[in-house]
């Protein structure tokens, strides 16, 4: 009789421990599960200011100069570069003009590898100035101006 209940007792700690352990697994999970979010809630957040920042300064040059843009934007959304580090913009829309008076440096999306593309786009649509921000993470980010 004592053995048996011995071996009942194993058993249930047994399972507790299993149970436990589960229990504590998928509390991580959840915790890392929920930082992952944070952390792409957090750079889409620096994505929307990045491309509001941009179409209000490309905005403001061309009302400042009658209309005419800063750079080569057309209605086919095209990537713009970094053009405060880098010279060399080849395919890419160079707002050099708006540094200084209109932006103090051109941003670039948070998980952009070093390199001229700043990973957004700009175009003109319909007279309007459209930035966006195509590796957003948990919403299409984009301004219009």
């Amino acid at each position: 009789m004592f053995l048996k209940s011995t071996i009942w007792s194993l058993i249930l700690s047994f399972a507790l421990i299993l149970v436990a352990a589960v229990g504590v697994v998928a509390f991580r999970w959840k915790v890392n599960s929920d930082q992952v979010l944070a952390y792409k809630e957090q750079r889409d957040f620096d994505r929307l200011t990045h491309v509001n920042t941009l179409a209000s300064a490309v905005r403001e040059y061309m009302t400042e100069y009658n209309g005419k843009q800063p750079g080569l934007i057309s209605n086919e959304p095209k990537y713009i570069c970094r053009s405060d580090l880098f010279d060399n913009c080849e395919d890419l829309v160079d707002l050099r003009p708006l540094l200084s008076s209109f932006i103090i440096a051109i941003p670039s999306d948070p998980t952009a590898e070093v390199g001229p593309n700043t990973h957004y786009l700009i175009e003109i649509e319909d007279g309007k100035v459209v930035v966006s921000a195509p590796e957003a993470e948990t919403e299409e980010i984009l301004a219009t101006r």
